[in-house]
């Protein structure tokens, strides 16, 4: 009697685990879902927004900074029309319920890009590489002030660091802008 209830228990356990990993997987593909159409609509806002020209390429990162489940990106422009001495523009997208809009515009970066684990303000901090235009090369870390990022690395608030703090290169070096992604063509 004692083995036919252990049987009994065992397949009602295989059963409710089955039960509750289908489940999982629906959720988790429920929301992979959502997210994947909403980061086309962002991707979607960010090229609108930026309106590249034919020589400009960009380079993208979908990362979650806030911590709500949904992805922000960064886009990183290059192109000998949009970039200086000091570095190019990169610009960091998230979505609300009013819809896609821009958090900031960083200038004067160059990749590595990467997203650090410390947050501030609920925002992860980022850091960017600054160098040219006369400036001795440093790592920058940009925290969020609670609605935005510093616009300009290369001076206060944003600290200098040392590569040193834990992240992830969400945007990494290139030998060429070619590797870039080109802007869809533009009807004028």
């Amino acid at each position: 009697m004692a083995r036919y209830f252990t049987h009994w228990s065992a397949l009602f356990v295989l059963l409710t685990l089955t039960t509750s990993l289908t489940a999982l997987t629906a959720q988790q593909t429920a929301v992979a879902n959502r997210n994947s159409a909403g980061d086309r609509t962002l991707l979607e806002f960010a090229l609108g927004y930026l309106k590249g020209d034919s020589e400009s390429r960009y380079f993208d990162a979908l990362v979650d900074l806030n911590g709500d489940g949904t992805n922000e990106l960064i886009v990183h422009v290059v192109g000998r029309w949009v970039c200086g001495t000091g570095g190019c523009n990169t610009y960091i997208f998230t979505r609300d319920d009013k819809g896609p809009r821009l958090v900031t515009d960083v200038t004067l970066t160059r990749p590595p890009i990467r997203v650090l684990k410390e947050t501030t303000n609920g925002w992860r901090s980022l850091a960017v590489q600054v160098s040219g235009g006369g400036i001795r090369p440093f790592e920058a870390e940009l925290q969020f002030d609670g609605n935005t990022y510093e616009g300009n690395p290369s001076v206060a608030p944003a600290r200098p660091g040392d590569g040193s703090k834990p992240g992830q290169i969400v945007i990494p070096r290139f030998q060429s802008m070619l590797e870039g992604k080109q802007f869809p063509a533009v009807t004028r």
